[in-house]
């Protein structure tokens, strides 16, 4: 799998196979349909994908859990190498997809990478699509 997202990186832009994902719901309020709007404009005019999401992937779990489905789903679909988790009160900064696409040029073997506000002022975590990661998702 690896082989692959070194290769989807080098691709030229807008042919990535990297997604940029959130989860909320409706208790998260504006904050939330504000970071949606600033993280879908700079991870399309960046050439990654992009989805959110308020569908419940596990009915008996706290929302905090929905982004663990998501992950999941997302991996699973065979669409994209990496999947970038953002919390719904973070936000892009301008220089977040190059900055991506250093840390995941930078770590070519590593399968679940987290950060907090480095680099690219966001929580979050980047996804592989290997095995691994798709067996700790699911437990």
């Amino acid at each position: 799998m690896r082989p692959r997202l070194a290769m989807a990186l080098q691709e030229a832009e807008g042919h990535e196979r990297v997604v940029v994902v959130m989860w909320f719901n409706e208790s998260v309020g504006e904050y939330g349909r504000i970071a949606r709007f600033i993280n879908r404009r700079v991870a399309e005019a960046n050439g990654f994908a992009f989805i959110n999401s308020s569908a419940p992937f596990f009915q008996e779990r706290h929302g905090a859990w929905q982004k663990i489905g998501l992950l999941a789903w997302a991996l699973s679909s065979g669409l994209y190498d990496a999947a970038v988790w953002v919390d719904a009160d973070a936000a892009f900064m301008p220089s977040a997809a190059s900055q991506i696409r250093a840390l995941l040029s930078a770590q070519p073997h590593a399968d679940i990478i987290f950060g907090s506000n480095y680099p690219c002022n966001l929580h979050h975590r980047i996804e592989s699509d290997c095995q691994h990661t798709l067996r700790a998702l699911r437990t």
